[in-house]
């Protein structure tokens, strides 16, 4: 029998356990068949005439393998999808027998998603989840609450009758580094699912053993800055102890050199052939079918070679070579192909190599993996291949030939650490100085963080985020985690501090809810209105409105009953321009071409000549077409890395197919989780001073207020006009009036946005000068902003020549 773990294939029901429905990852083929291990517990699951089978005994194993990534095939149409256990944001632990809730993304080819997330995607759940059922209208006592799991700590919750299983870190594991001790001098190792201590430290020579024939034991410092010591070898150079050509196997005389073959078919596998595919014909070890010529049997297929035991020599360099010939599918998920190395003496199997390492496919190519890492071990080398599933296994498989293990036979010395370097990132290889001597001895040992995928990287730890990067594991906080409502405090006033859907066993999700009415500052309490003052108490964090004396806006608002002079309101402020005369020569404006200007009753008049350029209707006017920005531009964006802002788009306008939009370039939504705002903003633009100036536009706006939700005052579009001269700004429409209406309406409740004409915004107050307009939008909050956002359209500055 081949090793549980390297030749599980399970994809089927852990894709049933995720989705809910093996139909929605399509159906396997009536004429495949599946192999499973006669010890594991079997779930069926009918989908019309399709059974699926897959183990569930042995959760925490299955999981943390690379056979996690599923194939399934649709009849009439080849579809790959891949299911795999991810945990790029969370940690994975499990342990036979419990429930597991994995994090999940299902990919097809094209790279869409075809699923969803699990909830434990957004918040870093440990996804053990476990309990004994004890039936409806059972009344458990303590001792049926042991579930046989060593696993969990077992007892009855007398507030509710109900048996507690949980999951105890330190004892059982998914990797290494949940059972790290802390201690340098323990190696710490995840062995079935349990975790050993192994003491890897030595105070002098006589606990690394005793001296053999071959070998010298002796204990030295292996990290100065830590001081730890460790125990290493040195060869007695006793003649016979060490063979240059320890092992070989070129298969050129018809046996298998001794290796021994395990594979899941008959049809399929290890096995010697002579092939001209052999790098020193006519002998070679093949992974392959006699009867099809690939290794193409119908379904998954996998086998293990493996050589007989060797002793390592201690001291001296060694390696293993072999020439190899691929002709499978390449990457690492996919067709696995892994060179193994099995200690005897504690059972722990390393990776020392695998086919992403590969850098030549359908040639030959040597491979040399140093060894002497391992010196003074008995280990065992095999090669593993998983064709993993039943698609593209039409190639000629794999060919292995001249296996050699080798030995230099010479002590090896060293003046640096880099003179010890195995090429393996499993080990960590230093020089090291016995006490008198002038030539250090390399000293190679575990090093734990090291790994193949993010899953050999579980720290136990419900709030970090777990990553392989370079085979080596790094640790990262996750600050959107929490345990408890403490640990969401943003120390701010403002927020309802609340830790979401943590559980005994997993972290939760921060969740600050912004009070309503609440302020930190002036700027959140600004209500729009240019004739009041806003302020915030910061004593009872609340706003209040002061009104300002004499202040305006709109031109009637400054209404003097002076029949000589134009009252106009000027950024909130009454203005007031003299138009009473004497004589002609009191309206000069200094402009001769285009008006005559006479002094009437008392009073100024201007006549239009009218004549050629003297008078443009049109001063500004923009459709957007074609996704130009027109005279537009955006001058100011609160965050410009978050994906939101003004966008001038080719799409979705009233008139010509295009418009300027506030939110997300595309499709989406301006929710970032954060409070946000931007403005656009137009070129000069010189108003006359003797004609009436209206502004008009489309605009459709799709925030929380048009949907029925929040107040008005939130998620806020305004229209601006700002003078050159000064930087003064005029508020000339604001979606906080509510006029017009700009949302669809049911039973007096909105219910949508709606493209809404808004006409004769005057401008006539700020005539004869230079102004620019500008449009708004500022989400206030970071709360209910799941909407498209505002879209404008056919931006209209228009003068009279009356």
């Amino acid at each position: 029998m081949l090793r549980s773990s390297q030749l599980r294939h399970y994809g089927v029901v852990i894709a049933c356990l995720l989705f809910g429905s093996c139909a929605d990852l399509g159906s396997a083929d009536p004429g495949e068949s599946t192999s499973t291990p006669a010890t594991d517990a079997l779930v069926s699951v009918t989908d019309g005439e399709d059974v699926f089978q897959a183990d569930i005994s042995d959760d925490a194993e299955d999981i943390n393998t690379a056979s996690d990534t599923v194939m399934t095939s649709d009849a009439g149409a080849r579809r790959r999808t891949e299911v795999t256990t991810s945990d790029d944001i969370s940690d994975v632990a499990s342990s036979s027998d419990s429930a597991v809730e994995l994090d999940t993304l299902v990919f097809d080819t094209s790279g869409q998603d075809v699923g969803t997330p699990s909830p434990d995607d957004v918040a870093d759940e440990l996804d053990t989840s476990s309990g004994a059922d004890s039936g409806a209208g059972d009344v458990p006592v303590p001792g049926l609450c042991d579930d046989d799991n060593v696993c969990t700590d077992d007892y009855l919750d007398e507030t509710n009758g109900t048996c507690v299983n949980t999951y105890v870190y330190g004892i059982c594991c998914t990797a290494d580094p949940m059972c790290d001790d802390g201690d340098p001098c323990t190696e710490d190792r995840c062995v079935d699912e349990l975790c050993t201590h192994k003491d890897s430290c030595c105070e002098d020579d006589a606990e690394c053993g005793e001296t053999s024939e071959c070998a010298m034991p002796m204990c030295v410092v292996a990290d100065s800055l830590m001081g730890t010591t460790k125990c290493t070898l040195l060869p007695t150079e006793v003649e016979g102890c060490c063979n240059t050509l320890m092992y070989f196997a070129g298969f050129d005389d018809g046996s298998l050199g001794g290796i021994s073959v395990e594979n899941a078919f008959a049809d399929v596998g290890w096995q010697l052939t002579e092939n001209t595919q052999a790098n020193s014909p006519p002998g070679a070890l093949w992974y392959g079918s006699l009867l099809t010529g690939d290794y193409d049997n119908g379904t998954f297929n996998s086998g293990l070679a493996t050589l007989p035991t060797i002793t390592l020599p201690a001291g001296v360099d060694s390696a293993m070579e072999l020439d190899l010939y691929l002709d499978v599918e390449p990457g690492f998920t996919f067709d696995r192909l892994e060179i193994q190395l099995t200690d005897i003496e504690t059972g722990q199997t390393t990776v020392l190599w695998n086919k992403s390492q590969a850098f030549l496919y359908s040639g030959w190519f040597t491979l040399t993996l140093q060894l002497q890492a391992f010196g003074g071990k008995s280990v065992a080398l095999s090669i593993l291949f998983d064709a993993f599933d039943s698609q593209d296994n039409s190639g000629q498989g794999v060919f292995v030939d001249n296996i050699r293990i080798t030995s230099t036979c010479t002590p090896t010395i060293c003046g640096q650490d880099s003179d010890c370097d195995d090429g393996h990132a499993f080990t960590v290889d230093e020089c090291s100085f016995p006490a008198g001597q002038v030539t250090g001895s390399c000293v190679h040992y575990p090093n734990t963080p090291y790994c193949t995928t993010y899953q050999d990287c579980d720290d136990g730890e419900p709030c970090t985020f777990n990553a392989c990067v370079n085979q080596e594991c790094y640790f990262a906080q996750n600050l959107s985690c929490c345990l408890s409502d403490v640990d969401c405090d943003d120390n701010n006033p403002c927020t309802v501090d609340d830790c979401v859907g943590v559980t005994s066993t997993s972290g939760g999700s921060c969740n600050n809810l912004f009070l309503q009415g609440c302020c930190q500052s002036d700027f959140q309490c600004n209500d729009g209105d240019p004739c009041t003052t806003d302020v915030c108490n910061l004593s009872s964090n609340t706003c209040a409105a002061v009104p300002i004396e004499s202040c305006c806006t709109t031109p009637d608002d400054c209404e003097d009953d002076e029949p000589c002079t134009e009252d106009l309101c000027v950024s909130g402020t009454c203005e007031y321009q003299g138009v009473c005369c004497g004589n002609d020569a009191d309206c000069d404006d200094g402009e001769s071409l285009c008006t005559i200007e006479t002094c009437s009753s008392g009073l100024c008049t201007a006549t239009f000549t009218n004549a050629p350029q003297c008078c443009t209707v049109t001063q500004l006017f923009t459709q957007f077409t074609s996704g130009s920005w027109g005279p537009f531009t955006q001058t100011e964006d609160e965050n410009p890395f978050d994906g939101v802002g003004w966008f001038a788009i080719p799409y979705d306008g009233v008139s010509s197919g295009g418009a300027l939009k506030y939110g997300p370039l595309g499709t989406g939504t301006y929710d970032t989780g954060a409070p946000h705002s931007g403005s656009a903003t137009t070129y000069v633009v010189s108003l006359s001073s003797s004609q009436i100036h209206e502004v008009s536009f489309w605009v459709k706006l799709d925030n929380e207020y048009s949907n029925g939700e929040g107040s008005i005052l939130w998620d806020r579009l305004r229209l601006e006009a700002i003078r050159e001269d000064n930087g003064d700004t005029t508020l000339l429409w604001d979606s906080a009036w509510g006029e017009p209406q700009w949302w669809e309406e049911t039973s007096d409740i909105p219910t949508g946005s709606v493209w809404t004409f808004v006409d004769a915004l005057d401008v006539s107050s700020l005539k004869g000068r230079s102004i620019r307009l500008r449009f708004s939008f500022d989400t206030v909050d970071a709360d209910a902003n799941a909407y498209d956002g505002a879209l404008i359209d056919d931006v209209l500055l228009f003068s009279t020549c009356e």
